[in-house]
């Protein structure tokens, strides 16, 4: 079984409802800057590495949701 990459409303609605958290306050318990957390859940952080994985890993042990981005994609994989 394959996971989906979740969408951005959908970890919002987690973790909203199962751990009382706005994206603002993921940002300031993480030290991270909301921008940051915004572009990763919406995907326009790739969270390969960095700052960016960091966040997908706090929210994927807060909700159990991904939000990497799958590592191929098909039609969007580009040739080496």
């Amino acid at each position: 079984m394959t996971t989906a990459k979740a969408h951005g409303n959908t970890i919002k609605h987690v973790l909203r409802t199962q751990h009382g958290l706005t994206l603002t306050d993921l940002a300031a318990k993480g030290g991270w800057n909301f921008r940051d957390v915004s572009d990763t859940v919406r995907g326009i952080r790739q969270a390969n590495f960095g700052k960016g994985r960091e966040i997908a890993e706090k929210i994927k042990e807060l909700t159990g949701l991904d939000v990497t981005r799958p590592e191929s994609s098909g039609a969007n994989q580009q040739a080496a």
